[in-house]
């Protein structure tokens, strides 16, 4: 709806309607302080009966009110008066409200949070288009009077509807195209143009979002990509054209997807730009991938100009293929599992579809997918062949002079005085350069040079003004090493001459062809990304933390670098002319270095760990890499060798293995190694039946040490006990820590138990003698529980066991001596286990009994006392005497529990002795 608002009028009347009496207030004192006149109300009665008073010129009420809705106050103040503009105004528009509002007539729907300065902007180009929209009523009063204005307007946006959502028709022939919206309005756009010199357009974009509000702030772009495709710009350019306008939308959570594409029938050249997109897929007749364009920049509207670089990724195209490119509704399908297929899933459905019918028989075999699609879905099928009449078209069209990828992928200043304007070149400049920062204002050259960093520059200055020289002093003071290329008249090369101390580039006269012209920018850059590129090699030569030796062919060292000086203490005039055998330390044979002269030989490489000597005679270990570098005619010119030092980490390197395998305290073998060892033995014995023994160690009492002495004390009285045990056992056997006070000892082939018996008695002896620590004489000795193979177990684990139930046994007898195995230990072992299971249940099961021995004093025959003695009744067990129980209970701590139960029933039995 348009409004009726007079834009001469001083001062406008607006009617605000809002439920939220702090919003409307703040609402309405910016109004006023813009010079408008302000009506507040806060529902819709309120707000229908100051519209009655007093008419306003215009309308801002929010959709959602206490008493009633900005819909409903709309319909009725559109019947009181339809020229009313209205502004609508909510935290949350779906499509549905959003079609319904501009069905309506609605003027304008702004999201809330509202930015006053939006809204301002907003009713002035209210105004603006009311002003406009009554000139053109005024032209066509014949044709209008049986329209109202609302319904015309109304006849507009059903007309913009019918536009966005009619499918693409007049295809090219070479283009296929499905696509299906998520609801009534895809957020997908896709365009394409076809020139007369052989150039083909297209993009495929996907807005963020949904429907309506997807797709109503991208409506521009399809004209818009028209537009610049018809001017014969680069891609990129178009990128950078089409982001700049997205971005000043300030829009914060809209932006665009985009994949752009220019295909050239002349050169037979495909050109993709992939901004947000999945990746595009160039797939030939036999199912084969030729190129996946991959996103190389971020969506369209995220980034300012300066910070938006999209990269162009360009192929020949040398026999018939297909490009595919989909928005990421198809790459989000689901199957019937509800898996999300991902682009892998796409790329290998079109690469196993053998058929010309490749796109329809993928949307045949997606369909049920795509029935229950939750997002967009858009495909293109696009075939790049050269037809033969395309190529008799092409040949009767102009040559198209294509931009260098140089132009493509650099940024580019160009500074023309105004007097020297020439807009042809201009333009012809713009079509074939990617970024092209252009300006007529010395003072913006400057800030356009400082914020962009731009790879070439072009002047096309009067060399006389007095600012000229000034510019090209600051350019050069902030950098010497961009390209300047100046555009000079005849008269001017006198001049030229004083501007060569500012390193400019080169000078073109501004007569030039544009071709020649383009050229020279190329070559130009060209020469300034390979003199860039040498002086990065240089300043990794330089700077490189590895060490590097460059020779002739005849190994004669013409330079090394600061890392070799720091290696190996010689400096550069110490060692150039002379060979590398300056650094042989003498470990390696002639063997070595005939293998290693062999592989460079051979393969052109070689690498590996070398012992070499410093200046200060200092062997040290490092990692070597020699490569060859060859002419043009594969004769050997170079060798450059590489090298780092790695005697520390290799020192490193042992230290963690060692830790990885030893007891870091003592340095005896830990669980780990000891189980590996023991398993390799037990493998060799049971194949050659041989016997060895494996001993549990606990030191006794060893807590007591830690508990009062410290655990300082503690580890260096460990420390010896290991050496003790070390001069005890031969090399063949292993002895390990397993952590605390015990350890493991594996006997490798003993001749006998008995000898097992006298290594084990041994043992004992020596760890029992005093043990002096920090002045302080110790005693120590130790329980050893002793299991051998094969007599008491023929796997890991059982021996294991065996032998620590055979050191606690050790323990019970004493300590201070050792124990084989025995089976009987093991059944003794599970009958104790089983009676201190039984007894934690014996006191809830009221399985004990206390029995009470009467105490009688023989002179006067009288009972003076009573001793009670406990007795357990199990169920299966029947009658258990304390002797069995006792000391379990004594070891498992049950025998507090016990003892308490004891108290409390003779106390018990007590009472009703007195009571009786």
């Amino acid at each position: 709806m348009i409004s009726q608002i007079n834009v001469n009028e001083a001062i406008v009347k607006i009617l605000l309607v809002e439920d939220e009496s702090d919003a409307l207030e703040i609402m309405g004192r910016y109004l006023r302080r813009k010079n408008f006149e302000t009506v507040l109300a806060t529902d819709e009665a309120q707000a229908l009966a100051e519209f009655d008073k007093n008419p306003p010129d215009l309308v801002v009420s929010d959709l959602c009110l206490k008493q009633g809705s900005g819909l409903t106050l709309y319909k009725n103040i559109f019947s009181r008066n339809s020229d009313i503009p209205f502004i609508l105004v909510s935290a949350y528009v779906d499509k549905d409200i959003l079609l319904e509002a501009f069905q309506l007539g609605i003027d304008m729907v702004l999201p809330k949070p509202i930015r006053m300065q939006k809204l301002i902007e907003t009713i002035s180009e209210l105004q603006k288009d009311h002003a406009n929209v009554k000139r053109l009523e005024r032209e066509l009063s014949r044709l209008s009077k049986q329209y109202s204005q609302s319904q015309h307007y109304l006849t507009h946006i059903e007309d913009r509807a019918r536009r966005l959502l009619t499918p693409i028709r007049d295809l090219s022939q070479n283009v296929k195209y499905f696509s299906k919206p998520a609801g009534a309005v895809s957020g997908d756009l896709f365009s394409e143009y076809n020139d007369r010199k052989g150039l083909h357009y297209l993009f495929l974009a996907d807005s963020a979002g949904h429907g309506v509000d997807a797709t109503m702030p991208a409506l521009f772009i399809p004209a818009r990509f028209t537009e610049l495709a018809k001017k014969s710009l680069a891609i990129q350019f178009i990128a950078n054209e089409l982001n700049e306008e997205i971005y000043k939308l300030s829009l914060s959570d809209f932006f665009i997807s985009l994949t752009l594409i220019c295909i050239n029938r002349v050169q037979n050249k495909l050109q993709i730009l992939n901004c947000g997109n999945p990746a595009a897929l160039l797939i030939d007749n036999n199912n084969k991938v030729l190129a996946r364009f991959e996103s190389g920049e971020m969506p369209l509207g995220i980034l300012p100009s300066g910070k938006f670089h999209p990269q162009v990724e360009e192929i020949i195209i040398r026999r018939p293929c297909h490009l595919y490119c989909y928005t990421d509704g198809l790459t989000d399908l689901k199957n019937s599992r509800d898996i999300t297929l991902g682009e892998e899933a796409i790329e290998r459905s079109l690469c196993s579809i053998n058929s010309p019918l490749r796109f329809d028989e993928l949307l045949t075999g997606l369909s049920d997918s795509i029935e229950r699609n939750e997002d967009d879905i858009t495909v293109l099928e696009i075939a790049c062949e050269m037809q033969a009449s395309n190529r008799i078209a092409a040949s009767s069209a102009p040559a198209y002079d294509t931009a260098p990828a140089a132009l493509i992928d650099s940024k580019i200043l160009f500074v023309q005085d105004e007097n020297r304007s020439q807009p042809h070149f201009l333009t012809y400049l713009q079509r074939r350069s990617g970024h092209l920062f252009y300006t007529q204002h010395y003072s913006e050259a400057v800030c356009l040079f400082t914020e962009f960093k731009p790879d070439l520059i072009i002047l096309d200055i009067d060399l006389l003004r007095s600012d000229s020289l000034a510019l090209i002093k600051l350019i050069r003071k902030s950098s010497l090493t961009v390209p300047i290329i100046l555009f000079h008249e005849h008269d001017d090369l006198s001049e030229i001459i004083n501007l060569l101390r500012y390193r400019i580039n080169s000078a073109i006269p501004r007569q030039e062809k544009y071709d020649r012209v383009l050229s020279k920018l190329e070559d130009t850059l060209c020469e300034n990304h390979e003199l860039q590129r040498q002086k990065f090699s240089s300043l990794a030569f330089q700077y490189s933390d590895n060490a590097m030796i460059i020779t002739d062919e005849h190994m004669k060292i013409l330079s090394v670098n600061p890392a070799f000086s720091a290696v190996t203490g010689y400096g550069e005039t110490d060692v150039i002319g002379r060979t590398p055998r300056i650094l042989s330390s003498g470990r390696h044979g002639g063997k070595f270095y005939k293998r290693m002269w062999q592989a460079i030989n051979e393969q052109g490489a070689w690498s590996g760990e070398i012992w070499n000597r410093r200046k200060n005679g200092e062997i040290y270990l490092e990692w070597l890499s020699i490569n060859t570098v060859r002419d043009e005619n594969g004769n050997i010119q170079n060798f450059i060798a590489t090298f780092q030092d790695i005697t520390q980490r290799k020192k490193a390197e042992k230290r963690i293995n060692f830790l990885a395998y030893n007891d870091s305290l003592t340095g005896l073998s830990n669980r780990s190694l000891f189980h590996d060892r023991l398993s390799q033995w037990l493998i060799l014995a049971k194949r050659n039946q041989r016997l060895f023994a494996i001993l549990f160690l606990d030191l006794d009492h060893f807590k007591h040490v830690n508990d009062t002495l410290g655990h300082d004390v503690g580890d260096k009285l460990l420390q010896q006990v290991a050496q003790r045990m070390r001069r005890c056992l031969r090399k063949s056997d292993t002895i390990a820590r397993l952590g605390g006070d015990e350890f493991a000892i594996l006997l490798a082939e003993p001749q006998s138990r008995t000898n097992v018996a006298q290594i084990t008695q041994k043992i004992c002896a020596e760890i029992a003698q005093p043990v002096w620590v920090d002045g302080k004489q110790l005693h120590i000795s130790t329980s050893i529980g002793i299991t051998c193979f094969p007599d008491d177990g023929d796997s890991l684990e059982k021996l294991m066991k065996n032998a620590d139930i055979a050191m606690y046994h050790a323990k019970e007898n004493g300590r201070d001596n050792f124990e084989f195995y025995k089976a009987e230990l093991n059944e003794e072992l599970h009958r104790k286990i089983g009676v201190r299971n039984n007894l934690y249940n014996a006191l809830n099961n009221e399985e004990l009994q206390l029995h009470l021995q009467p105490k009688i004093d023989l002179a006067s025959r009288q009972v003076v006392g009573a001793e009670a003695l406990i007795r357990w009744t199990h169920p299966e067990l029947g009658m258990i005497m304390p002797d069995q129980f006792i000391p379990i209970a004594e070891e498992s701590g049950q025998i507090i529990a016990l003892g308490e139960w004891i108290i409390g029933e003779a106390c018990r039995n007590a009472a009703r002795f007195t009571e009786n």
